[in-house]
């Protein structure tokens, strides 16, 4: 499948899940998360995601990520500043799982294994929306790997740090 395929089949994906909120505000926290595992920002679910993540944060939509690669960095850069939790999985046995997006209680996506890259043409998909047996295992899973994976800081940039870099032009 394409990668652009891909990417608008998990926007679409994305836009059922706010429209699925949209119908009725009393939903629960796990209801209105999001959770997200990826080889890195360019992925097509991270891309499909990273297109909604001012809308579902105005939906009051807790969005959490994990990478296994946190480049490029112009596209970080926004899950810093968006998202509620984002995290980075150094460890390279990380790259062994397979890319992961839960959506609520009962929406649960899995793609191909990160080693892959993303940018390759994607072999595997399954998609499991009204299954909630699917999600939960699926948030067990970015729970575990959470618990091994590190915070990113956003780099800053000071006043005086600029100057010096002004001066230098």
């Amino acid at each position: 499948m394409k990668r652009e395929v891909r990417e608008q089949r998990l926007h679409d994906l994305v836009e059922r899940f706010l429209a699925h909120l949209a119908l009725s505000e009393a939903h629960g926290a796990t209801e209105r998360s999001i959770d997200l595992i990826a080889h890195s920002p360019e992925s097509p679910i991270a891309q499909a995601v990273a297109g909604q993540l001012t809308r579902l944060k105005d939906a009051r939509v807790e969005v959490r990520a994990i990478f296994a690669f946190t480049d490029p960095e112009p596209l970080m850069a926004r899950w810093l500043s968006e998202a509620a939790w984002v995290r980075w999985a150094k460890d390279v046995r990380l790259l062994e799982a397979h890319e992961q997006l839960v959506l609520g209680d009962a929406r649960c996506w899995t793609g191909d294994a990160m080693r892959r890259g993303s940018t390759k043409t994607d072999l595997f998909e399954s998609l499991n929306e009204g299954c909630k047996d699917a999600a939960k295992l699926g948030r067990t899973s970015f729970c575990q790997l959470g618990r091994f994976a590190n915070v990113i800081r956003p780099r800053r940039v000071t006043a005086s740090l600029n100057a010096i870099v002004k001066e230098q032009a």
